[in-house]
């Protein structure tokens, strides 16, 4: 999925009636709210708020819940006819050559509009951006009173969601370091040159990775490096909440018989890669 496929679209949750909304807040803003199903004092509707529609960029923003004001993470189902409103009233917080015919229009669209659109790129549950966009949405002045007294239609709290599934990506990423070192012994048929792997049984120019745990995916033979070896390319995936989150690329060094086709059995190490020491992935 690229933007350039799907162009930038408002990925949500919904109903026929309502949409998805996240916002973060502190525990003195958000507890109210939760108490009156939705935003009272000390919410402040003199300033702009932002609310959005995708989880994960949420996730992204307030740390997985615990940057500083934002520790308490607010699911808020809102009216479409509200959302659509917002949108019909909205302007883009930036300048966009395209769009605008030039910075003037833009300023006097700004002025006009009590709602901001902004495009991010989205996130994966690893924090990193994906190449489709995340749209946020600002609102102000009139909109916020509409937010406030008309759009809500509920407000729960998802903090120890976004803190459980935090806790199990680190799990899963610290899963992967701990069996690493300890592969489970991988049996690869050799290959020519450049074969392509294949789920059927191997012949002189594929290769076919075999393992119980964790799952491959059919590898690829990316050349040999020297007499009496090749070289093999193989992507290990894993899951977080039934969920294909990330894929580790590693290469290795297989040693092949006299003819090149033999089965041999390979103890496989990996090293995580050093992205996984920061971010969603860190411990």
């Amino acid at each position: 999925m690229t933007e350039a496929d799907h162009g930038r679209l408002v990925r949500a949750a919904y109903t026929d009636s309502t949409i998805t909304v996240y916002q973060a807040f502190p525990q003195e803003i958000a507890e109210p709210a939760l108490r009156a199903g939705t935003f009272v004092a000390p919410f402040k509707r003199e300033r702009m708020t932002w609310i959005k529609p995708s989880f994960l960029w949420m996730m992204y923003r307030s740390g997985w819940a615990r940057k500083p004001n934002q520790e308490h993470v607010l699911r808020i189902e809102i009216d479409r006819d509200g959302f659509e409103w917002a949108l019909a009233h909205s302007a883009l917080s930036h300048f966009k050559s395209g769009v605008h015919a030039d910075r003037d229009q833009w300023r006097a669209e700004v002025a006009a509009c009590p709602v901001r659109v902004q495009w991010d790129p989205d996130r994966s549950v690893l924090m990193e951006p994906q190449p489709w966009r995340a749209i946020q949405v600002g609102l102000s002045g009139e909109a916020v009173s509409r937010y406030v007294s008309q759009w809500i239609v509920d407000i729960a709290d998802v903090t120890e969601l976004a803190r459980s599934t935090h806790a199990a990506v680190l799990d899963d990423a610290r899963w992967h370091r701990r069996t690493a070192a300890t592969m489970s012994p991988l049996r690869l048929s050799s290959c020519a040159c450049g074969g392509t792997a294949s789920p059927v049984a191997p012949t002189s120019d594929c290769c076919r990775p075999r393992a119980e745990s964790p799952p491959f995916h059919p590898g690829r033979c990316v050349g040999r490096t020297g007499p009496g070896l090749i070289r093999a390319s193989i992507t290990v995936t894993s899951t977080v909440m039934g969920l294909s989150v990330y894929g580790l690329a590693m290469d290795t060094q297989i040693p092949v018989g006299p003819t090149g086709k033999k089965l041999l059995p390979l103890t496989v190490k990996m090293t995580a890669p050093a992205s996984w020491n920061g971010g969603a992935g860190g411990e």
